[in-house]
């Protein structure tokens, strides 16, 4: 699993773009979904990631945290 440090630009993306405020998903949650992406990430791209290491790879993180936030909520 991915062992990224997120943070509040990243968790607030995330709720920001799926509509999720903190009461419903917290942030110890969204780490894990945010992990959960970049282990995705990973695997079909072939490619390591690092959070704000380029922004099209951390824009496909955030989106794909948020198809899963969507799934949980």
């Amino acid at each position: 699993m991915a062992d990224i440090t997120w943070n509040t630009t990243f968790r607030n993306k995330v709720r920001l773009l799926a509509g999720i405020s903190s009461e419903e998903l917290d942030n110890s949650n969204i780490d894990i979904l945010g992990n959960m992406a970049v282990d995705w990430f990973q695997a079909e791209s072939g490619l390591t990631y690092t959070l704000g290491g380029d922004a099209a790879y951390d824009q496909s993180v955030v989106y794909y945290t948020c198809f899963l936030s969507s799934i949980v909520e």
